[in-house]
């Protein structure tokens, strides 16, 4: 036994032996591109670091022995910080005696520095400085370098920190190429198979490589034996003659390696990222555009072989507009095919948060400029850096006529490493797009070997050996420069280096389209970003703005083209203008919330221009149209004209400011039969008057009477109490000890939707590590007080409970003699409709919280694994639980106007509507709604203020397609639109459909006036175009007929696109039509009426 454990203990030995020495064995090309580069450089690491601001820093003198210590690379989140180095010369340098010269301090800082040498200050430097530390070299000499570093967002990092003598920069240029080539070989030969960014790594272990094994491996000698001839004892020893000998041998015997290396090709297309507005005004843009586009022209004119790819029609609206010489030199150089034009929208907006028919305008204003001013049909779809993209964004670039996708933002995700480099990306309609992730768009071409990286990930990942790289500097312009260029020439020049070429994005894809992509992976869903995910929420007004531009936009169209139809001039160029405020301040950082203050000045200012249009054309469209009505009525009453946007017949709230503060009023419906109406205050000089309206036509008119006379009291369902309130169909009580719901109970079944607290206001700590106004970090949660509930309406129309809490952030003290005293404050106004079968909130938010998130919660009886969520013209599933890294990492989402949670059971469900609010989450049964956040940069204001902010309960028998949560979600969206107007003899009668579609599960969102050819030509007059363009989306998955109904005989009516191009013919049956519609399909038509 004892021998047995013996010789036991004898193998364990040999094997950790034997594992010890394969662990540290190094390659050739390791260790001699290790010890080249340790010989090389002087790199200075683990700086002194602290993020207090104190005085005198910069002084040799300073005592920083308590610091913390910086390593190169490291990451931190302050917004700024000190740095301190004692860098002593050393006596060699590359094996030579340091003796006279120039010496140089070459430092990088992200994002920035200001720099101190021996307590002289060196000035600002933006990422790299270099300083000039001695004219005249000594070994021994000390320098004491201080730098404040600055940070604008994100990790501040020491990038680098080297001398360098300008007496051995040509050996040193030398020896960087000879280590570069050796690693690039070995990087290209190597059977790597993972993917990496700059926050996670996946390795699937799956390679591509079409690269035979035993090549791979011959080559791999070659280079081992290679890099064996370098004499590294010679440069250590000075004997500069034998080191450069011995250097020629092994670059001479890298000759197959680097035939290896051309079978490889890196394609340099050069793009400026620029930022309509972002830590500056757009008004600076204007210049950034010009000076980036001028430097562009200019270097075309220098390099014959230079490209430049740019997207977003707004920026050259801008050059038009106001540098007509820039934009002409701009159009030949897009017809010699030097000038790329990509993304085929007006500006490169959020993905997720904007409606499905922005994304419609926002297609088909930027191609339609693109086309009309440089003659160009845009193919490739550009969002670099919008906060993720939602999963129809292939049916809308394809129905657009664009077939490819180019982004490099999911490779940001805090989580998982997405797994395709290139793939089809398909919609739930099943239109596919190719993909291409590039590894960045921001490159200065400064690291050659990263380079090589990137391009065997891609080759693992895809088989392809030839990969795109976009260049230039980005976010405020800039462009590439001539240094870039001057380094791209470079690389051709290194002994074992892929192809390099110059080319467009467009000519790369169709290289790749060129192969069989049968066997191209699929991504089945949307493209979620696991990072950024606070910017569904912040900036709240700019969102709300948002919100109502799109309804306001789709209400006035619509209106105008019933006018339109009726005899009234379509004001075309009126709507793009307004149109144009809205889509400009889609732009991903405007809308999403990570600005500076001024932007939001200036995007409130911008949004109010559009509305106002807006607004107009719809009121002169409402009374032109009540014109052509007969709304003659008796006894000094005047009519009401109650407008339904919506394709289906409903009955809902109506809501009626008062003229001239009138309260002794009432309503009738157009035969004269009296209808239940409640006045209600609306400021301290104004109030509206409130009753439903029953069965209004769809996308039509109905005319009731304000009646001069008080109605007899009316009878309603309604009753409500201190803590209880109901109508025919819920029934709902509060807490008395927190003010939060505790029931919500169906009157028609008995069902309870609530398994804990509804309502629920919840409060968290917010400090995201970077990137503030985008991040979400939630801590600690923090307790409301509760103030006291209040039946504050109890009428025949509606019933609200008021319930009041306040808040201060625990540990905070404020002065004497009110420590306690709150600096927040909510009032919820929880609201039930006489015969509406939807509960209404109301909060008034007093928002003054620094780093603190604001939800709604409601605890429901609901289970499923998964819920449902709208997106632009469609829904999602998402899961509900959160057991895989995928689905944690799916902590706050996006939506549109509602989100879902059926139970499995499918017998009842819950939706949650809301009125401008994007963000939330679903986990387990608990559904919530993000309504604030208070971030601190780059807006230190964010939020700050005064809010109304309205979301609505829909709770529902059955699942959320049966119950009509869509339509729910619409309604609550787009109320029933009333106006008081004069009596009238017209030839249309008092209730009337202009069109109508059915099944439910299929939504007419968006009726217009077709455009104008050219489109952008203010003096093109529209006034003779008849043709509707209709666009309906269906939302099931379910394959469906549709029935479009009109009020009058249809004269032809063709499939159209986003374009409104004249498709193939639509049989029409008199006044009605009938389209199939496949699964989840997004349609677009034109009617001849």
């Amino acid at each position: 036994m004892k021998k047995n454990f013996c010789f036991l203990t004898l193998l364990c030995i040999i094997f950790s032996v034997a594992n010890f020495v394969k662990a540290t064995d190094q390659s050739q090309v390791d260790r001699v591109c290790a010890k080249l580069e340790q010989t090389l450089a002087v790199r200075f690491d683990h700086w002194k670091y602290s993020p207090q601001m104190a005085a005198d820093v910069w002084k040799p003198g300073y005592d920083d022995q308590h610091w913390k210590t910086l390593a190169i690379h490291e990451s931190v989140y302050p917004d700024s910080a000190w740095l301190r180095k004692t860098i002593v010369i050393p006596k060699r340098i590359a094996g030579q005696k340091v003796n006279g010269g120039q010496l140089k301090l070459v430092v990088s800082v992200d994002d920035a520095g200001i720099c101190w040498i021996n307590s002289e200050k060196r000035g600002l430097f933006q990422w790299d400085g270099e300083f000039v530390l001695t004219e005249n070299a000594r070994s021994g000499e000390i320098f004491n370098v201080a730098i404040k570093a600055i940070n604008t967002g994100g990790p501040m990092r020491l990038l680098e920190a080297k001398l360098e003598w300008d007496r051995i920069a040509a050996l040193t240029d030398k020896i960087q190429d000879y280590i570069t080539s050796l690693k690039v070989g070995q990087k290209l030969l190597s059977s790597d198979t993972y993917l990496r960014t700059g926050r996670v790594k996946l390795d699937s272990g799956i390679d591509l490589s079409r690269t035979a094994p035993q090549l791979r491996s011959n080559l791999m000698d070659s280079l081992e034996a290679a890099a064996g001839l370098t004499d590294l004892a010679a440069l250590e020893q000075g004997n500069l003659a034998k080191f450069e000998s011995s250097l020629q041998k092994s670059r001479d015997r890298l000759k197959p390696v680097a035939n290896f290396a051309k079978k490889f090709t890196l394609i340099f297309d050069s793009n400026a990222h620029i930022d309509c507005a972002w830590l500056w005004r757009y008004l600076e843009t204007i210049n950034v555009t010009k000076n980036t586009f001028s430097s562009v022209l200019d270097m075309m004119e220098a390099r014959a072989d230079f490209t430049y790819t740019q997207s977003q029609a707004h920026l050259y609206w801008w050059i038009e507009d106001m540098f007509p010489e820039i934009f002409q030199r701009i159009k030949q150089r897009v017809v010699d095919g030097r000038w790329e034009l990509v993304g085929g929208m007006w500006v490169e907006p959020d993905c997720n948060l904007i409606s499905g028919e922005s994304w419609a305008r926002q297609l088909l204003y930027g191609k339609k400029y693109f086309k009309e001013k440089f003659g160009v049909d845009v193919k490739i779809g550009w969002n670099p850096d919008s906060f993720g993209y939602n999963w129809n964004m292939p049916q809308f670039y394809r129905d657009a006529g664009i077939d490819a996708f180019i982004t490099q933002k999911i490779g940001w995700n805090d989580t998982n490493m997405f797994p395709y480099r290139l793939f089809w990306w398909e919609a739930p309609d099943g239109a596919r797009l190719l993909t291409y992730f590039p590894n960045s768009y921001v490159n200065e071409i400064k690291n050659p070997f990263e380079l090589a990286d990137w391009l065997r990930q891609f080759e693992a990942n895809t088989g392809f050996k030839k990969m795109l790289v976009l260049y230039g500097v980005g976010d405020h312009g800039g462009g590439p420069d001539i240094e870039m260029i001057n380094r791209i020439g470079k690389l051709k020049q290194l002994d074992v280096y892929p192809n390099v070429e110059y080319d467009t994005a467009t000519d790369y894809l169709r290289w790749i389209r060129s192969h069989d992509l049968t066997e191209l992976p699929v991504w089945n869903d949307e493209l979620y970003l696991e990072y950024h995910r606070g910017t569904y929420t912040t900036q709240s007004n700019t969102k709300k703005f948002n919100r109502q531009s799109e309804i306001q936009f789709g209400n006035a169209e619509q209106l105008a083209s019933i006018a339109n139809l009726l005899g009234r001039r379509y004001p075309k160029w009126n709507f793009f203008e307004g149109w144009r405020g809205v889509m400009f301040n889609q732009f991903h950082d405007i809308l999403p919330g990570s600005s500076i203050y001024p932007v939001y000045q200036d995007s409130d200012e911008l949004y109010r221009s559009s509305l106002e249009i807006a607004e107009h054309e719809l009121n002169q469209s409402l009374l032109y149209l009540a014109q052509q009505i007969d709304t003659r009525v008796k006894d000094n009453a005047r009519p009401i004209l109650i407008y339904n946007p919506l394709a289906w017949q409903r009955t809902d709230v109506v809501e009626l400011t008062l003229p001239n503060d009138q309260k002794q009023l009432s309503v009738l419906t157009e035969a004269g039969e009296p209808v239940p109406s409640q006045i209600v205050a609306a400021g301290k000089y104004h109030h509206k008057l409130l009753f439903i309206a029953q069965n209004v036509p769809a996308t039509g008119y109905k005319i009731y009477q304000l009646n001069p006379k008080k109605n007899a009291p009316a009878t309603t369902s309604l009753k409500a109490e201190n803590n209880e309130i109901q109508n025919q169909f819920f029934h709902l009580s509060i807490d008395p000890e927190t003010g939060w719901l505790k029931s919500i109970t169906d009157r028609r079944s008995g069902r309870e939707y609530l398994a804990g607290f509804g309502n629920e206001l919840q409060l968290f700590q917010d400090t995201p590590d970077a990137w503030d106004a985008w991040n979400i970090c939630l801590g600690e949660r923090f307790p409301t007080v509760f103030r006291g509930v209040e039946l504050v309406e109890s009428g025949p129309v509606r019933a609200a409970l008021r319930v009041k809490h306040d808040f201060l952030k625990p540990g905070e003290i404020k002065s004497y003699p009110t420590p306690n005293n709150p600096n927040s404050y909510f009032v919820q106004d929880i609201i039930l409709y006489d015969g509406i079968d939807r509960i209404d909130f109301v909060t008034q938010a007093d928002w003054w919280e620094e780093r603190v998130m604001l939800k709604v919660a409601f605890e429901t009886a609901a289970h499923n694994d998964a819920a449902c969520f709208e997106i632009p013209f469609g829904t999602i599933y998402r899961p509900t639980n959160r057991n895989t890294d995928w689905e944690k990492a799916r902590f706050e989402v996006s939506q549109q106007k509602w989100a879902d949670l059926s139970d499995a059971s499918q017998q009842f469900g819950i939706s949650l509507l809301n009125c401008a609010k994007y963000g939330g989450d679903v986990t387990g049964n608990v559904m919530r709604l993000s309504l604030l956040r208070s971030p601190k940069w780059p807006d230190p204001m964010a939020d700050m203020g005064k809010h109304s902010i309205d979301y609505a309960l829909f709770p529902h028998q059955g699942n959320w397609e049966s119950a009509g949560a869509m339509r729910k979600g619409y309604e609550y969206n787009y109320p029933l639109i009333a106006k008081l107007v004069n009596p009238n003899q017209g030839h249309l009668p008092p209730s009337h459909s202009f069109v109508s579609v059915e099944p439910e599960n299929v939504i007419l969102h968006t009726v217009k006036i077709a455009e104008a050819d050219p489109v952008f030509n203010p003096k093109k007059s529209t006034d003779n175009v008849n043709a509707w363009v209709l666009r309906l989306f269906e939302y099931c998955g379910k394959q469906t007929t549709a029935e479009i109904r009109f009020h009058t005989s249809v004269k032809r009516a063709v499939i159209s696109d986003i374009l409104e191009n004249v498709g193939d013919q639509i049989p029409v049956e008199d006044n009605l039509i009938r389209l199939k519609l496949p699964a989840n399909r997004i349609i677009t038509i034109k009617v001849w009426l």
